[in-house]
């Protein structure tokens, strides 16, 4: 099929978000069949007079890497990771931009790793994560692949025209329209969060709200933010499936006292697998990011995060690291973005902000965030 408006894409990705100058390195991180837009995004890069540098990710040859490891020396274990994962970190030294596009071919990338070695490898690439995200100008997006089609349920070329159109809407004039409503954000100091088994709160006093319109990531739409680390408690039921290091979890509900997840189950899914997960790190069983999803045109789930967390009427809450533009003090060498959609289809819900009414069944009712819903 012909790909059509990368270019359009690409010139996006290198002037209205990571606004690249002349002189600059770019390093493209990317899986191998993500290569047209790798090679529309490098043209973009050099007609920003900026140096582009790839480097090409292969899940299978990781995954022959990962279930090759010694299981019983943990030293040499998380030494072997580390090894394989200092090429990135030494490419990130030369450069002053990332652009990671993935291209997700399977939802088990890792097959017949064990978990200890998923655990240890997520640490490493957390730490890449957390340095990119901090140190680089950077922008993710994901090629669309046959996989995600799939679980949309759409043709390949519908799914392609459907990512497209999301991806390219008007994000300077989602920004212009979400300044007020992050104003507003920015002052609060109560959440309350009320909904099918989900009644939960948190105070977000003092921390600041980002308007995510395609500066680091494609699609985008979402106001985000995070919770004083030590105020969150009561619980919260998520209805959107979530994959995470190549494990399927439904139903996720987690139960929140002193800021800390003190008891988490799933409707679907191992349990121990999803409690080992909190417990990778100190920060992983605290939460480093509170979003509510203004994307019009996400409308439903995709089971892929990526996407999901930016369905209009959703909000995402994120065990694991926070952002430093929106900083609680939580750190963790993970970031797991869970989201609740609270249309009346999935139950409807409740966000009140300071004792008033935020968000009603997927619709704000509070101004100035009425100019966000959906048309």
């Amino acid at each position: 099929m012909e790909f059509d408006r990368l270019d359009v894409l690409s010139e996006r990705m290198a002037n209205y978000s990571l606004k690249l100058k002349r002189g600059e390195r770019c390093l493209i991180a990317a899986g191998h069949s993500a290569m047209p837009l790798v090679k529309a995004f490098a043209e973009a890069c050099v007609q920003a007079g900026a140096i582009p540098i790839t480097y090409f990710m292969d899940e299978e040859i990781t995954r022959l890497f990962l279930v090759s490891l010694p299981q019983d020396d943990d030293r040499i274990l998380e030494e072997s990771i580390a090894t394989f994962v200092d090429p990135i970190n030494l490419m990130m030294d030369g450069v002053e931009a990332v652009a990671v596009i993935r291209a997700k071919e399977t939802d088990s990338p890792y097959e017949g790793a064990t978990g200890k070695t998923l655990m240890a490898y997520q640490n490493q690439f957390g730490k890449l994560f957390h340095r990119f995200t901090n140190e680089k100008k950077w922008v993710v997006l994901d090629w669309q692949t046959a996989l995600q089609a799939q679980k949309a349920g759409m043709t390949y070329e519908g799914f392609y025209r459907f990512v497209m159109d999301i991806s390219l809407v008007d994000y300077a004039a989602m920004h212009a329209a979400s300044i007020p409503a992050k104003a507003v954000l920015d002052a609060a100091d109560r959440v309350h969060i009320k909904g099918p088994d989900t009644d939960l709160h948190f105070s977000k006093k003092g921390i600041n709200t980002i308007i995510g319109a395609a500066a680091n990531s494609y699609p985008d739409g979402e106001l985000y933010t995070a919770p004083v680390k030590d105020s969150v408690e009561g619980y919260v039921t998520f209805n959107i499936p979530s994959i995470y290091m190549g494990q399927t979890f439904d139903g996720i509900r987690l139960e929140f006292t002193k800021g800390k997840i003190v008891r988490a189950t799933c409707r679907e899914g191992d349990e121990s697998a999803l409690n080992a997960i909190f417990q990778t790190d100190e920060g992983a069983s605290y939460i480093g990011e509170f979003a509510l999803g203004i994307n019009p045109n996400v409308t439903q789930p995709m089971n892929d995060i990526h996407y999901d967390e930016k369905i209009a009427g959703s909000f995402h809450f994120t065990p694991g690291n926070c952002y430093n533009d929106a900083y609680n003090g939580n750190r963790s060498s993970i970031h797991w973005d869970q989201v609740c959609m609270q249309d009346p289809s999935h139950g409807g819900g409740e966000i009140w902000l300071d004792g008033q009414l935020l968000r009603k069944d997927g619709l704000f009712m509070m101004e100035p965030f009425v100019a966000l819903n959906p048309k």
